[in-house]
């Protein structure tokens, strides 16, 4: 479940008032039948025919078509209640306007209004036995606040980042003002020289956090994932920086203003230009902000080398234009009103003439024809490309390595807010 579909559901439902409250199923897999014939011998100490075994008739933690059984298990449950399943996101129900949940595993959050609440939980643990959690402060490592008065909802995983910090050490370590030193090249090793473990396990800690709640460490993370195959020296190092940064800002949070629900769904586009010294191709990111503070983030290297500056921004407008497209989707899903079309800032001019006139000459002819389709999605009404100057492009955190004040500016922008000063 991504943070896109999470992020809009909390925000929507703080706009209109809604209960967010959190249900954890008991014992969910073994409520699973199984459809496959599955055999165990018995366990030691239980009496037993010599020659015989156990078919299993419930799904068992360990098994690997159990999460698959829970989740048709539950899906069935929940169709018969008569929520509809989202179309664009699997883990999402909706049964009206006010009325919709978002699942995890076993983790529910459901949305109500307060006079429907009761029964909406009752049904939901009427066949399986279910905890109630009451009014939802902690979902997958993430703090939710709430603040009725301010009207405002915020996401944070401070007490995550204390935890990795001391578990590797780093809880007193000096701070530092950004991730990463600007114009830092590591180069690639063809065999570790540090503990590769070591390393994806801190590179790990930090991907959980950065695709939930710090998009600003985006780009640190995705240029040192390239590196956990064969670490050296130079790399732990630098992320060992990455952590003197998070303990530096442990209390950055993302805070959503509900009396901005009628405000514009923004897209920021952008990408560098044969950023990565090793391999020469390019960058691309985006973001997308809602309610004053982003809600989808991305930072991906493209299969392919940009020959040109234009085919550059047009790659990256392909990958921030799906974004677009979903979100769009997911919006009409759940009944959010927004603007449209979309509006998609760019910070490339022959980009956006492309888009809106892709005539065929030299200059485009070797362009993929799949990255083509932000032609269509521009001419059907979908995504308005609009020029912003490079110097707002909020996007640029995403793609490359910036000095403290740009740092801090896109920063901002993002909608991180540290939590003592709220």
């Amino acid at each position: 479940m991504g943070c896109d579909t999470l992020f809009s559901c909390l925000v929507y439902a703080a706009s209109k008032d809604l209960e967010i409250h959190q249900l954890d199923a008991v014992a969910a897999y073994p409520n699973s039948n199984l459809t496959e014939e599955i055999y165990l011998s018995l366990p030691d100490g239980i009496p037993s025919t010599p020659g015989k075994v156990w078919r299993l008739k419930k799904a068992l933690y360990g098994l690997k078509q159990a999460g698959l059984e829970w989740y048709c298990t539950l899906w069935t449950h929940i169709r018969l209640l008569g929520y509809a399943q989202s179309g664009h996101n699997p883990c999402l129900y909706t049964f009206d306007s006010e009325r919709f949940l978002v699942i995890y595993v076993d983790n529910l959050l459901l949305f109500s209004p307060k006079s429907q609440l009761a029964q909406v939980k009752s049904e939901l643990a009427g066949k399986y036995e279910m905890h109630d959690l009451g009014e939802a402060r902690w979902f997958l490592a993430m703090e939710i606040t709430r603040d009725w008065v301010a009207q405002t909802i915020s996401i944070d995983q401070r007490q995550y980042i204390r935890k990795i910090l001391g578990c590797f050490g780093l809880d007193k370590v000096q701070p530092v003002s950004t991730p990463m030193a600007t114009n830092l090249k590591l180069p690639k090793m063809e065999s570790p020289s540090v503990n590769q473990q070591l390393y994806q396990s801190m590179l790990g800690s930090l991907m959980y956090v950065v695709i939930r709640t710090r998009p600003n460490i985006m780009f640190a993370i995705h240029y040192l994932s390239q590196h956990s195959i064969a670490p050296g020296e130079q790399d732990l190092n630098t992320m060992k920086c990455v952590y003197h940064y998070l303990n530096r800002t442990p209390d950055l949070r993302l805070l959503f203003y509900r009396n901005q629900l009628n405000c514009d769904l923004v897209g920021f586009s952008d990408s560098d230009w044969a950023g990565d010294p090793n391999t020469q191709r390019l960058v691309s990111g985006y973001a997308f902000l809602f309610c004053g503070a982003v809600i989808a983030w991305s930072a991906k290297k493209q299969l392919t080398i940009a020959l040109s500056s234009t085919k550059v921004e047009y790659m990256a407008m392909t990958h921030s234009g799906k974004e677009a497209f979903f979100l769009n989707h997911l919006f009409s899903d759940l009944e959010i009103p927004f603007k449209f079309p979309i509006s998609l800032l760019v910070d490339n001019q022959s980009a956006i003439t492309l888009a809106e006139n892709p005539i065929f000459h030299t200059c485009s002819k070797h362009i993929k024809v799949h990255h083509h389709w932000m032609h269509e999605k521009t001419g059907d009404g979908t995504i308005q490309l609009e020029y912003v100057p490079m110097a707002d492009q909020v996007a640029d955190i995403f793609t490359k390595l910036l000095n403290s004040e740009k740092f801090r500016k896109f920063h901002d922008a993002l909608g991180l807010i540290q939590i003592n000063a709220c």
